[in-house]
């Protein structure tokens, strides 16, 4: 069998990924990879540890807007991001609470507005 032992996504960077670089770094294409490898990883049944449940502020303490802190799939507010709001939907995380607080989606779970701010990558338009 297969494993992948660790795959996932940052939200946000101020570094080479984030607005100022790639722009590969944001909450869309986070949330599009991870349906995307789930999809992938259940059809050719291999097991992978998505890499992670929530954002982790102390990974890179002195840079709050660090990609490394912000693999997780809920963020430091209880917010599930785009890539989990079907859960949410779902009721999967009813009666679960993140420092007393429900588990709820960013954005309040308006794609209208998750959109708007997702980084477009450096192109021409002839």
């Amino acid at each position: 069998p297969v494993h992948i032992g660790e795959t996932g996504w940052a939200t946000m960077s101020n570094g080479p990924y984030g607005a100022d670089g790639s722009k590969a770094a944001d909450e869309y294409k986070s949330g599009k990879y991870y349906r995307l490898i789930r999809e992938w990883s259940n059809a050719a049944k291999v097991t992978c540890f998505y890499f992670e449940a929530f954002d982790e502020q102390w990974k890179d303490s002195d840079n709050p807007l660090g990609s490394e802190n912000h693999f997780g799939l809920i963020n430091l507010k209880g917010e599930a991001k785009y890539a989990i709001w079907n859960l949410v939907d779902e009721g999967k995380f009813e009666g679960l609470t993140r420092d007393g607080m429900p588990i709820t989606k960013t954005y309040n779970g308006q794609r209208e507005d998750l959109l708007l701010e997702a980084l477009l990558p450096p192109m021409t338009i002839p």
